[in-house]
Protein backbone atom coordinates (compact mmCIF):
# COMPACT_ATOMS: atom_id res chain seq x y z
CA UNK A 1 0.00 0.00 0.00
CA UNK A 2 1.45 3.46 -0.60
CA UNK A 3 0.96 6.72 0.62
CA UNK A 4 -1.03 9.63 -1.21
CA UNK A 5 1.16 12.48 -2.63
CA UNK A 6 1.87 15.29 -0.10
CA UNK A 7 1.75 13.10 3.17
CA UNK A 8 4.80 11.92 5.06
CA UNK A 9 5.12 8.93 6.85
CA UNK A 10 6.10 9.33 10.52
CA UNK A 11 8.42 6.49 12.21
CA UNK A 12 8.18 6.58 15.49
CA UNK A 13 11.83 6.24 16.99
CA UNK A 14 11.93 5.56 21.19
CA UNK A 15 14.14 7.64 23.08
CA UNK A 16 16.98 6.35 24.89
CA UNK A 17 16.83 7.67 28.29
CA UNK A 18 20.89 8.41 27.92
CA UNK A 19 22.61 10.06 31.10
CA UNK A 20 24.95 12.59 30.19
CA UNK A 21 28.61 11.32 30.73
CA UNK A 22 29.40 14.46 32.88
CA UNK A 23 26.94 13.53 35.24
CA UNK A 24 27.71 9.86 36.34
CA UNK A 25 27.97 9.61 40.13
CA UNK A 26 31.58 8.36 39.46
CA UNK A 27 32.65 10.94 37.44
CA UNK A 28 30.80 13.90 39.96
CA UNK A 29 32.28 11.87 43.00
CA UNK A 30 35.68 12.55 41.53
CA UNK A 31 35.52 15.85 40.49
CA UNK A 32 33.99 16.99 43.88
CA UNK A 33 36.05 14.84 46.21
CA UNK A 34 39.78 14.67 44.42
CA UNK A 35 39.64 17.17 41.95
CA UNK A 36 37.98 20.74 42.83
CA UNK A 37 39.56 20.35 46.51
CA UNK A 38 42.89 19.63 44.80
CA UNK A 39 42.49 23.08 42.51
CA UNK A 40 41.37 24.79 45.81
CA UNK A 41 44.24 24.01 47.75
CA UNK A 42 46.71 24.55 45.05
CA UNK A 43 45.12 27.76 44.07
CA UNK A 44 45.25 28.92 47.76
CA UNK A 45 49.08 27.67 48.10
CA UNK A 46 51.25 29.81 49.38
CA UNK A 47 54.36 29.64 47.26
CA UNK A 48 56.63 32.11 48.61
CA UNK A 49 57.38 33.12 52.46
CA UNK A 50 54.03 32.65 53.94
CA UNK A 51 52.83 35.56 56.58
CA UNK A 52 49.78 35.64 58.49
CA UNK A 53 47.28 36.24 55.65
CA UNK A 54 48.81 33.55 53.47
CA UNK A 55 48.22 31.15 56.55
CA UNK A 56 44.61 32.21 56.70
CA UNK A 57 44.16 31.64 53.80
CA UNK A 58 45.62 28.56 53.53
CA UNK A 59 43.80 27.30 56.72
CA UNK A 60 40.29 28.37 54.78
CA UNK A 61 40.90 26.52 51.51
CA UNK A 62 41.28 23.35 53.85
CA UNK A 63 38.07 23.53 55.52
CA UNK A 64 36.62 24.55 52.34
CA UNK A 65 38.24 21.51 50.36
CA UNK A 66 37.57 19.43 53.30
CA UNK A 67 33.25 20.37 53.11
CA UNK A 68 33.26 20.43 49.44
CA UNK A 69 34.53 16.86 49.90
CA UNK A 70 32.05 15.77 52.61
CA UNK A 71 29.13 17.17 50.99
CA UNK A 72 30.13 15.59 47.34
CA UNK A 73 30.37 12.07 49.36
CA UNK A 74 27.31 12.28 51.04
CA UNK A 75 25.19 13.65 48.42
CA UNK A 76 26.16 10.61 46.32
CA UNK A 77 25.64 8.32 49.34
CA UNK A 78 22.22 9.44 50.05
CA UNK A 79 21.27 9.48 46.11
CA UNK A 80 22.35 5.71 45.53
CA UNK A 81 20.23 5.29 48.99
CA UNK A 82 17.63 6.79 47.50
CA UNK A 83 17.26 5.18 44.03
CA UNK A 84 18.22 1.45 45.76
CA UNK A 85 20.96 1.20 43.02
CA UNK A 86 23.47 -1.78 43.31
CA UNK A 87 26.44 -0.18 44.64
CA UNK A 88 24.61 1.32 47.91
CA UNK A 89 27.52 -0.18 50.42
CA UNK A 90 30.30 1.48 48.55
CA UNK A 91 29.03 4.69 48.65
CA UNK A 92 28.22 4.57 51.68
CA UNK A 93 31.59 3.38 53.14
CA UNK A 94 33.00 5.78 50.80
CA UNK A 95 30.91 8.55 52.49
CA UNK A 96 32.11 7.30 55.84
CA UNK A 97 35.80 7.72 54.85
CA UNK A 98 35.30 11.14 53.38
CA UNK A 99 33.82 12.71 56.46
CA UNK A 100 36.09 10.88 59.21
CA UNK A 101 38.89 12.43 57.05
CA UNK A 102 37.56 15.52 56.50
CA UNK A 103 36.41 16.03 60.16
CA UNK A 104 40.46 15.06 60.85
CA UNK A 105 41.48 17.70 58.32
CA UNK A 106 39.50 20.75 59.64
CA UNK A 107 40.55 20.30 62.83
CA UNK A 108 43.99 19.73 61.78
CA UNK A 109 43.87 23.12 59.95
CA UNK A 110 42.47 24.85 63.21
CA UNK A 111 45.59 23.35 65.36
CA UNK A 112 47.54 24.24 62.66
CA UNK A 113 46.57 27.77 61.93
CA UNK A 114 46.83 28.18 65.88
CA UNK A 115 50.39 27.20 66.12
CA UNK A 116 50.69 29.28 62.97
CA UNK A 117 49.74 32.61 63.96
CA UNK A 118 50.99 32.34 67.76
Amino acid sequence: MSTPPGTATRTHQPHTAMQPFLLTPPVVGFGGIVLFPLVLLLACNSYGAPDASDFIRMAFSTVASAVIAMVTASALAVRQLLISAGRRVWYTAVALVVLVAGTAAISSAGTLLLSRLG
